[in-house]
Parts: C-alpha cells; structure tokens; sequence
C-alpha cells in the first residue's frame, strides 16, 4: 500500500469521526456514541498496525482521547442500564446514581468538546512520518498479536489481562476487515485465518468483561453511602449470584481462547 493511500485513509477516517462526533450531542443517542466509538477504535487499530515495526506508537492527541473516553463512559453506563432491567434488578438507587453518573458526563462533553479539537486530529494524522505501507505488515501484526494472546493467557489472567485480550482481538478484527475491503495484497497474507472464530472469540470477551464491569460497578456501589439500607441486601445478593456465574462464564473464556490460539 503505498504511502499517498495510507495517507487518504487516514484524512478519511478523521473527517468522517469529525462528523459522527458532530451527532453525539445534545442528544447522546446510544447509536451515536456507539458509531463514534467504534471508528476511534478502528483507527487506532490502523495506527498500531501502521506502528509495528517502529520504536514508537502512533498515539491520538490528548484532548481527542479526553473525548473518546468521556463516550466510552457514557456508553459503558447505557449498557449497564439496559442490562440490569432487563434482569429485573430492583435497584433505584443504583439506577438513580447511573442516570446522575450520564448527566455528568454529558456535561463534560459540552465542556471539553471543539471542533478545534477534530482538527487537530486530523492535522496530526496527516503530519504522520508514514512510509509505504508492505502486505507483509498484515501477518507480522496479526503474529504479533496471537503471540500476546498466548502470553497473557499462560496463567490465570486476571480482568485486566482479559480487557487486554479484548484489545488484541478486536485490533486483528478491525484490520482484518479493513485489509479485506481496502488493501487485497495485505489481506492475502493472512486470509486463511478463521475470521468467523476470531469474530465469535471477540464476542464472547467483549460480554463477559462488559457483565465483569457492572459486577464491579455494583461491588464498589455496595458501600456507598448513597445506597438505601432497605437496597443493600438485595444488592448483596444480586452480586453474589453474578459472580457465580462469572467464574463459569471466566473458564469457558479461557478455554476458548486457548483452542483459538492453539490452533493458530
């Protein structure tokens, strides 16, 4: 892929997430951010992939990364909210605190979005010291990243190393996607692989650490003194029997990613 293509990718990827973050606000549609967030993640794992074989990773800017991180908060509550009715939790305190939680990101939004912010963006993808991109880059990267896979999940990874699987996965899956509609010589070199596996290994990480993080969120509410007495037992208990089911739910995790990278 030649170095004037890798540099239209990536203006192309800044002006389209000008855009979408155009959307977010004042609404804060849960597809709005949820488009928003996946095309920063898309191209950030561009950008690592661009990165192998460099000293250093291309990184985003700061103040757009503030962005990114205040919809990641905002989404990680929506889905929290939808999740625990549809559980039925009787939880209003939880609930109450949630929806305080969003209002409170949202005005953070307001105040650290500009869209000085979105050019700067794009300014510094294209001030980006890219060279031609070789299809071989595709197969060292995704190398790279099953290596990593096995690495973390020699022991007995704890949630942080999961969260880290979940970024390994989901990079191969963005560049393999991407090279499949984009760039046919980088996707050659590593078409073989079973994308239909990674795709459901992706999935399964993804909802077993976006269930491990309310547990979190619920543990850690379970002593605030925002909670009603009347609540805190129930709480006690809802979590109890969440936790029952993530350590069922954390070996078949494991078990699924070892017969993936097994194979590999």
């Amino acid at each position: 892929m030649k170095k004037d293509t890798v540099e239209k990718i990536l203006t192309d990827k800044a002006e389209k997430l000008k855009k979408l973050s155009e959307t977010v606000a004042p609404k804060f549609a849960e597809e709005d951010i949820h488009q928003f967030r996946v095309d920063v993640k898309r191209l950030r794992s561009f950008l690592r992939l661009l990165s192998i074989g460099r000293k250093k990773e291309f990184k985003l800017p700061k103040k757009f990364k503030k962005l990114y991180d205040i919809c990641g908060e905002i989404r990680e509550t929506q889905l929290e909210q939808k999740r625990l009715k549809k559980l039925n939790a009787n939880l209003p305190s939880y609930f109450t605190y949630m929806e305080d939680h969003i209002n409170k990101q949202k005005q953070l939004w307001e105040k650290h979005y500009s869209k000085k912010t979105l050019d700067k963006l794009k300014e510094q993808l294209t001030d980006l010291n890219i060279s031609n991109a070789d299809p071989k880059l595709m197969i060292e990267f995704i190398d790279k990243k099953i290596k990593e896979l096995k690495e973390i999940n020699e022991g007995e990874p704890n949630n942080e190393q999961i969260h880290a699987h979940r970024k390994q996965v989901k990079d191969m899956l963005n560049n393999i996607k991407f090279a499949e509609k984009e760039w046919k010589k980088g996707f050659e070199t590593i078409s073989k692989l079973p994308i239909k596996e990674l795709d459901a290994l992706a999935d399964t990480i993804g909802n077993y650490n976006d269930e491990r993080i309310i547990l979190d969120h619920l543990i850690a509410f379970s002593t605030s003194p925002a909670i009603q007495s009347t609540e805190q037992q129930r709480l006690f208990d809802f979590c109890s029997e969440e936790m029952k089911k993530q350590i069922l739910k954390k070996r078949k995790l494991q078990d699924a990613i070892k017969k993936f990278v097994k194979e590999k």
